[in-house]
């Protein structure tokens, strides 16, 4: 273990000359400040100025990225959090004030990434999927990985969020992250069937829309502001959300393996209210298709937009407790029989089940509290979620 805390100058300079930094480092000037930062700069692979022949500066390839390489693991970590790569000074200014004597290459990492990750927010999301390459995106809404799960199970989300919250951006990231075609349309009041669906002209040629193109190719559709639409009109989007076929002017076809439905509104689609007036009440068949998604404000994001570093709100997945598949299917129909004794209006299907179960089986560490939030109460209000739960 090497201890940079507390260690003399001529200590330093003897650990800069074994590492065989360079004399314009450790010579008798240098201060002490400037062959600590050496040091850890050493230890994360760069190459200090003046740069030496590549044979005294390449360390043997089995000693690199070990644990006691600190500058390469607090690197490492704190990627996300910071736009240029290290910044030395302000590792070396937690490691004087900070420290205690005696503390190891290990702990003194620890303390370093806690203590840059309390000061500074997210900038980036790195998203890995097996046999592609690593997707990077901006810093992303702090409800973001949930909706990326559902995407990934090729679950249909609706964001439920007021205006301005980033739920198209969101749509769009998530096209980004899977590498996938992006289109979408803005539903209101006069959206048609054929907008949704395409139609023949006079001369019996097929006219296709977005819905249908990444219904049948496979991409990423935004239906952005879908409770402004007409309900009966947008009952017809239930078959391609649901099933494997889709209905055209054509005749049926094949809905596409990587086709994501993200829908997107200001309310759950139960309906108008004082802020949001033109919002219509959705089908509760429409509804049933969709997991829901809370998409409030992120102050966070919105402070990183001009220029502030803030922390985002926590979203802890596992809230409630993981289940298993049985124990998820048990829950869903006891809420179903406590709703459906009160008489409430609202719809607890198998769909829930069916969407649990694939979230479960792809993230078997997602807890029993989040899944209800999504499948089953869909922003219900607190008194009625009260109520049933009390009657089980």
């Amino acid at each position: 273990m090497i201890y940079y805390k507390d260690q003399t100058v001529a200590t330093l300079r003897k650990l800069s000359k074994e590492r065989k930094i360079g004399t314009g480092v450790w010579r008798a000037g240098a201060s002490k400040n400037d062959l600590v930062r050496s040091l850890l700069e050493s230890d994360k692979g760069i190459t200090p100025k003046p740069p030496l022949p590549p044979a005294q500066v390449m360390e043997p390839v089995s000693n690199r990225n070990k644990p006691s390489d600190l500058g390469a693991i607090i690197a490492q970590a704190i990627e996300p959090h910071v736009k240029a790569q290290l910044d030395v000074d302000q590792v070396i200014n937690l490691i004087a004030e900070h420290s205690p004597k005696g503390m190891s290459n290990d702990e003194l990492a620890d303390l370093c990434i806690s203590t840059i990750k309390a000061h500074t927010a997210p900038i980036g999301l790195h998203v890995k999927q097996a046999a592609k390459p690593v997707i990077k995106l901006d810093r992303q809404h702090y409800m973001f990985p949930l909706l990326l799960l559902l995407a990934e199970c090729r679950i249909p989300a609706f964001l439920a969020g007021p205006a301005g919250s980033g739920k198209t951006t969101a749509a769009h990231s998530v096209a980004k992250a899977l590498s996938l075609p992006y289109e979408g349309i803005s539903f209101g009041p006069m959206t048609t069937q054929a907008q949704m669906f395409g139609y023949k002209d006079a001369n019996g040629i097929y006219h296709d829309t977005a819905l249908v193109r990444t219904a049948l190719k496979g991409g990423v559709f935004l239906g952005d502001e879908c409770d402004a639409a007409n309900a009966g009109v947008l009952t017809n989007i239930n078959m391609v959300l649901a099933n494997g076929q889709v209905a055209l002017p054509e005749g049926m076809a094949n809905k596409h393996e990587d086709f994501v439905p993200v829908f997107a509104g200001n309310t759950f689609g139960t309906g108008a209210n004082r802020v949001y007036v033109g919002r219509n009440q959705l089908d509760a068949a429409t509804l049933d298709r969709f997991a829901f998604i809370e998409w409030d404000y992120d102050e966070g994001l919105e402070a990183s937009y001009a220029g502030v570093s803030a922390g985002s709100p926590e979203f802890d997945l596992g809230r409630g407790g993981s289940v298993t598949a049985e124990q998820w299917l048990m829950r869903v129909q006891m809420l179903r029989r406590a709703s459906n004794k009160l008489q409430q209006r609202m719809v607890i299907s198998p769909r829930a089940t069916i969407y649990g179960a694939q979230l479960i089986q792809h993230r078997p560490d997602i807890g029993v509290d989040v899944l209800e939030d999504m499948l089953i109460w869909k922003g219900t209000d607190k008194a009625t979620k009260d109520k049933i739960t009390s009657a089980l």
